[in-house]
């Protein structure tokens, strides 16, 4: 046995892992259920310009990237985005919402949608960067 660096790990490498956890994470959460859903902003070509990318596991919904180019911003497309995806959620008796944000990203915007800050990494991935996991529940 040995243990042997990789600076650049390739799928199939980080697949193994990855299986290996599932396997194991299987015996205590039996029948999770992953599936990935997204809505995307799209201009008046069909083009998509931007959107939310979340993942479902069991009753939550992660939200994976939420992205506007600020030409869209401040016209409550963020928030009509964001309210598909919430009754997206209550529809299938999701229990909550969670995501992860900067401290110079939109932790305000998120807390005026009602979520609330369950944790924080200090000086994350830089000094006077704080990276905070927020979480709504619906249920």
């Amino acid at each position: 046995m040995e243990i042997q660096l990789s600076l650049a790990p390739i799928k199939q490498e980080v697949d193994i892992i990855y299986n290996g956890l599932c396997d194991h994470n299987e015996h205590f959460a039996p029948n999770v259920r992953e599936s990935s859903i997204g809505f995307w902003l799209l201009d008046e070509t069909k083009s998509m310009v931007g959107g939310i990318a979340a993942q479902q596991v069991g009753s939550i919904l992660q939200i994976n990237y939420f992205w506007l180019p600020e030409v869209y911003r401040g016209q409550a497309w963020g928030s009509q985005l964001y309210y598909q995806l919430e009754a997206y959620a209550s529809k299938y008796a999701l229990q909550s919402i969670c995501l992860d944000t900067y401290s110079f990203q939109a932790p305000k915007f998120y807390q005026g949608l009602g979520f609330h800050e369950v944790g924080r990494f200090q000086n994350y991935p830089l000094n006077g960067i704080d990276k905070i996991f927020m979480q709504k529940v619906l249920m």
